[in-house]
């Protein structure tokens, strides 16, 4: 049996299979990574995207908002509702927006849900998560 011992030595030995099990060990952690990266960014950009929102439509309520009578302000806010909606970006989902207009202050409120992209954004956050951006143009100074 000497024979037998140096083929049982030579295998323990071995380094054959030594990368491919360092690959498997190391690549579904670093996918992890990439993908909670990838789902803070959409994230970000989703934020971003929801505050501009809300700035456009107070500007837009302020510059089309001067001088209009009580009875203009209706349709005021559903076009600037409407331009808010329009300026979302395509992952928000189900945008909650209200805008007020008092004499010389504008307030816009914007808040919708993100659906995340990644399994690692759907499994740490299975609510979807709210964004929210509140913006008021309190009059000239």
């Amino acid at each position: 049996m000497v024979g037998g011992d140096n083929v049982i030595k030579k295998i323990l030995k071995s380094e054959k299979g030594q990368s491919m099990v360092e690959f498997a060990l190391v690549v579904p952690l670093l996918l992890t990574i990439l993908c909670g990266i990838i789902d803070m960014g959409w994230a970000y950009s989703n934020k971003y995207s929801v505050e501009s929102a809300a700035f456009s439509g107070v500007r837009y309520a302020v510059i089309n908002g001067a001088d209009i009578e009580d009875s203009e302000k209706n349709k005021l806010i559903d076009d600037t509702k409407n331009r808010v909606r329009d300026n979302l970006s395509k992952g928000a989902e189900s945008p909650k927006i209200d805008v007020d207009i008092d004499n010389e202050k504008v307030t816009v409120s914007v808040e919708c849900k993100v659906k995340m992209l990644t399994f690692v954004g759907q499994t740490a956050f299975p609510a979807f998560p709210v964004v929210f951006a509140h913006t008021v143009f309190d009059g000239v100074d």
